[in-house]
């Protein structure tokens, strides 16, 4: 019999998809009952602000979770009737969640991977711009 973390693997997915359940409920609930304005400070905010007028945390942040808890719920479903259609759109939300984040990760490190020439960084972003 497999196994994952000393249980049996239907076992194991199944009380990994109750806690990742339970903390996308928690996490909605934090979401309503929080009163701060801004979801992302700094420049990251800034652009969400540009391309969202409006924002909020609702706006953002609560499709994503209501996403999830459907993909899960869909899991958990497969895996009582041992349905193997229900599991594909856990799959597809898991990748694009891993390919976001590595994208992420990509964009993070490139400014310490390959740093700016030296030309580059004694002008403005104006003259840059310009020329």
């Amino acid at each position: 019999m497999d196994t994952l973390c000393f249980l049996p693997v239907r076992t194991a997915v199944q009380l990994i998809i109750y806690i990742r359940m339970f903390l996308s409920t928690i996490f909605i609930f934090w979401l309503f009952l929080n009163t701060s304005t801004d979801i992302l400070p700094g420049p990251m905010g800034q652009i969400f602000l540009s391309i969202l007028p409006g924002y909020s945390h609702l706006t953002i942040v609560l499709p994503v979770l209501s996403t999830e808890m459907m993909v899960d719920t869909l899991l958990l479903i497969g895996i009582w009737s041992n349905t193997r259609t229900c599991i594909v759109p856990w799959l597809v939300v898991n990748s694009l969640v891993n390919f976001w984040i590595g994208g992420g990760l990509i964009f993070s490190l490139v400014p310490f991977i390959m740093p700016p020439s030296t030309d580059i960084v004694n002008q403005t972003v104006v003259e840059v711009i310009q020329e």
